[in-house]
């Protein structure tokens, strides 16, 4: 049930879903021309407990992640995710998203972008109210940063978020947003990209847009506030 499906830059895909029969994630993959490539094969960790609502979101090379909420160590189900290669290997161990314990933890949705660098977002009750929160990866599962509280807005319920990743590299997320004495209205929140190296803006210790200090260094012509800074010696001479 459930089901999920996506694709990647060369056409195949794959579709994830909950089996109530197996209480677990599964998935098949399939080649360009809807041919099913080898068996379906098992994504969680084997468990007696409920596992569901499963999403699935690839890269350019055909890697692809799966995450999915289920029951753990804590007092209500938490947010799960296993990393596959293009040959539908699992990459490492599957990992525990959320850090909070107390609350239901559901409803994930995943974007990961052409380089592997992904983020999950969940709707979370660990406060007492549903409030969206999401968390940055890089492309070998290391977290970027702790997580977000997405919604503003902290009264009442906030609850099924979907993702996209813009062009930018920016995401945006949005939500089911229930005020008291209103119907539900669609919230939406643009936060910044995985990387404060991509986010096309001068930060602090940058010598130019995107670059130097603790980001790769400065191409020809960009503005260098330490040689080291620079790629070469050509860097702008008016920063010497």
């Amino acid at each position: 049930v459930r089901p999920s499906i996506a694709s990647d830059s060369f056409g195949d895909f794959a579709t994830v879903w909950t089996s109530m029969h197996n209480v677990g994630i599964y998935a098949q993959r399939f080649d360009i021309n809807g041919n099913k490539v080898l068996g379906e094969f098992n994504v969680n960790t084997p468990t007696i407990s409920s596992n569901q609502l499963p999403i699935i979101s690839y890269d350019s090379k055909g890697n692809f992640i799966v995450a999915w909420y289920g029951y753990g160590a804590s007092d209500g189900p938490d947010i799960f995710a296993q990393r596959f290669d293009l040959n539908g290997n699992k990459i490492g161990s599957e990992f525990k998203v959320n850090v909070g314990e107390s609350g239901d933890q559901e409803t994930p949705q995943i974007k990961m972008d052409r380089n592997g660098n992904f983020i999950i977002t969940w709707g979370d009750w660990r406060r007492g109210n549903g409030e969206i929160y999401a968390q940055r990866y890089d492309s070998n599962a290391n977290k970027i940063g702790n997580e977000i509280i997405v919604n503003d807005y902290i009264i009442d319920i906030q609850k099924n978020p979907d993702i996209t990743i813009l062009p930018n590299g920016k995401f945006a997320i949005g939500w089911e947003s229930w005020k008291t004495d209103t119907n539900y209205d669609i919230q939406y929140k643009i936060l910044s990209c995985f990387s404060i190296c991509e986010n096309g803006i001068k930060d602090t210790g940058e010598s130019d847009i995107d670059c130097g200090g603790s980001c790769s260094a400065c191409a020809e012509g960009k503005s260098c506030s330490d040689n080291t800074d620079c790629q070469s010696i050509y860097c702008n001479p008016n920063n010497y």
